[in-house]
């Protein structure tokens, strides 16, 4: 009888989750090889959060290790009391693959400037797009969270709908849906930029 109520305790104990958050700070208080622990239990699920993203292996692989390389640099700055630590490392891996996109976006627009610019007769003009963003911007703070975030990517960011689908999992047509009602919102709070940014959309 003992000796099975042992070996339940046994099983139950192995099913028990490490305490990502203890040991993380006690990485951050100078035990760096307990970081070990916390690559092994995010190694494969962080990996597949990147990969439905990026859709590509390497490129997974890649950003999966610069994420654990920069939360372990960072380390000092995670806070326990304003996310869990996945919810940290998981945002370190997002703006990573936004910023995989941004220079992705970038190496795109020279391959086309080089080639051939036979889209500027129905793209607003530079000053006018700068003037789109920054009124953007301003508003920003006066819309919800979420939609915020959506119209980062979509103005800040540069991102197409296609990159932002990859990037939040949403259908592009739920995406575009999205943020045509968040700039109908910004137009009911400022008519001129909402209508700049809408024809953008459209």
């Amino acid at each position: 009888m003992g000796a099975t109520a042992g070996a339940g305790s046994a099983y139950k104990h192995m099913d028990v989750e490490p305490d990502i958050e203890a040991i993380a700070a006690s990485v951050a208080a100078g035990e760096t090889e307990r970081f070990e622990a916390i690559v092994r239990h995010f190694q494969r699920p962080l990996f597949n959060f990147i990969l439905n993203r990026v859709r590509d292996m390497e490129t997974a692989e890649e950003l999966a290790q610069e994420t654990f390389l920069k939360a372990y640099r960072s380390l000092a700055s995670f806070d326990g009391r304003r996310s869990g630590f996945k919810t940290w490392l998981y945002r370190i891996g997002l703006n990573l693959c936004l910023d995989h996109f941004r220079r992705r976006r970038v190496r795109a627009a020279e391959e086309e400037k080089l080639a051939h610019e036979n889209r500027a007769e129905n793209s607003p003009a530079p000053t006018d797009r700068l003037a789109q963003r920054d009124q953007l911007m301003r508003l920003l703070g006066r819309v919800a969270g979420d939609e915020a975030e959506l119209l980062l990517m979509r103005y800040a960011d540069d991102l197409t709908y296609e990159e932002m689908a990859v990037v939040t999992g949403l259908g592009e047509s739920t995406l575009r849906s999205r943020v045509h009602r968040a700039l109908r919102k910004l137009q009911a709070l400022v008519a001129p930029a909402g209508k700049g940014a809408e024809r953008d959309v459209v």
